[in-house]
């Protein structure tokens, strides 16, 4: 039984206002069906992905917090002797804080050798200045 559907549709026929309703009205809650299957979806992977992650941050601390040694000072560590002005204590801290947690985590031994104040008159601005000015203007 074959119906020759095109046969029967004239382009002259005229659709009530109930079915050009209903066709609305069943476009748009199919659209909106989909968008809430997406969200879940995505929900759900998100959840997955973030236990994942608990999982292996967890086991992860019980180790780099074992191999956490602690420090001591040697000759090739002062950092006073190697810069030249001794105004930036909180920032060297900070750098050889991030190199000590770095070295933890890797299991390695890192050295900071010296510590130079780069020339920022090259570029105009302080690097900081910079990087908000990078992020700022970044496309999405």
């Amino acid at each position: 039984m074959y119906f020759n559907l095109m046969a029967k549709i004239s382009a002259t026929e005229k659709v009530s206002g109930i079915e050009q309703a209903a066709v609305t009205f069943t476009g748009i809650a199919v659209v909106f069906l989909v968008l809430l299957i997406l969200i879940i979806f995505v929900g759900c992977f998100g959840k997955f992905f973030d236990k994942s992650k608990k999982n292996n941050s967890s086991s992860g601390n019980a180790s780099a917090a074992a191999a956490i040694k602690p420090v001591t000072e040697t000759k090739s560590q002062t950092l006073c002797d190697a810069c030249d002005t001794c105004d930036d204590d909180e920032v060297i801290a900070v750098i050889s804080a991030v190199i000590a947690q770095m070295s933890a985590a890797d299991g390695k031994n890192y050295k900071i050798k010296s510590v130079k104040r780069k020339n920022t008159k090259a570029y105009g601005r302080p690097i900081w200045a910079t990087e908000g000015l990078r992020q700022n203007t970044n496309p999405f």
